[in-house]
Protein backbone atom coordinates (compact mmCIF):
# COMPACT_ATOMS: atom_id res chain seq x y z
CA UNK A 1 0.00 0.00 0.00
CA UNK A 2 3.21 2.24 -0.76
CA UNK A 3 2.89 4.30 -3.57
CA UNK A 4 3.16 7.69 -4.50
CA UNK A 5 -0.31 8.83 -4.02
CA UNK A 6 -0.30 7.32 -0.44
CA UNK A 7 2.82 9.19 0.57
CA UNK A 8 2.29 12.55 -0.77
CA UNK A 9 -1.54 12.21 1.25
CA UNK A 10 -0.05 11.29 4.49
CA UNK A 11 3.60 13.02 3.78
CA UNK A 12 2.73 14.90 6.93
CA UNK A 13 3.74 12.64 8.94
CA UNK A 14 7.11 11.30 7.83
CA UNK A 15 9.56 11.52 9.61
CA UNK A 16 13.16 11.70 9.14
CA UNK A 17 15.57 8.41 9.49
CA UNK A 18 18.77 8.67 10.35
CA UNK A 19 20.37 5.72 8.05
CA UNK A 20 18.65 4.11 5.47
CA UNK A 21 20.05 1.58 3.04
CA UNK A 22 18.30 0.82 -0.36
CA UNK A 23 17.54 -2.39 -1.65
CA UNK A 24 15.76 -3.87 -4.42
CA UNK A 25 13.32 -5.50 -2.78
CA UNK A 26 11.98 -8.42 -5.60
CA UNK A 27 8.22 -8.28 -4.37
CA UNK A 28 7.49 -4.72 -4.86
CA UNK A 29 5.87 -3.12 -8.35
CA UNK A 30 8.28 -0.52 -10.06
CA UNK A 31 5.99 2.06 -8.71
CA UNK A 32 6.53 1.10 -4.74
CA UNK A 33 10.05 0.22 -5.26
CA UNK A 34 10.81 3.99 -6.95
CA UNK A 35 9.45 5.13 -3.55
CA UNK A 36 11.26 3.48 -1.77
CA UNK A 37 14.71 4.35 -3.32
CA UNK A 38 13.16 7.76 -3.09
CA UNK A 39 12.19 7.21 0.65
CA UNK A 40 15.57 5.52 1.28
CA UNK A 41 17.96 8.48 -0.63
CA UNK A 42 15.86 11.42 1.13
CA UNK A 43 16.32 9.30 4.61
CA UNK A 44 12.46 9.72 4.85
CA UNK A 45 10.14 6.71 6.54
CA UNK A 46 6.30 6.79 7.03
CA UNK A 47 4.90 4.37 9.65
CA UNK A 48 1.94 2.73 7.96
CA UNK A 49 -0.45 3.31 11.77
CA UNK A 50 -0.36 7.09 10.52
CA UNK A 51 -2.50 6.16 7.68
CA UNK A 52 -5.88 6.72 8.84
CA UNK A 53 -7.97 3.24 8.33
CA UNK A 54 -10.45 4.80 6.19
CA UNK A 55 -8.21 5.48 3.52
CA UNK A 56 -6.53 1.69 4.02
CA UNK A 57 -10.00 0.41 3.48
CA UNK A 58 -10.53 2.18 1.06
CA UNK A 59 -7.15 1.80 -1.32
CA UNK A 60 -7.37 -2.25 -0.46
CA UNK A 61 -11.50 -2.34 -1.05
CA UNK A 62 -10.77 -1.26 -4.24
CA UNK A 63 -7.68 -3.35 -4.81
CA UNK A 64 -9.72 -6.45 -4.95
CA UNK A 65 -10.87 -7.97 -7.79
CA UNK A 66 -13.94 -8.99 -7.54
CA UNK A 67 -15.20 -12.66 -9.21
CA UNK A 68 -19.11 -11.69 -10.55
CA UNK A 69 -21.95 -14.60 -9.67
Amino acid sequence: MMDAKTFETFQEFAVNVTESIAENLLYLTPEEQGLYSYLSIENKSLEQEHISQNYAYQYIHSSCVRIPD
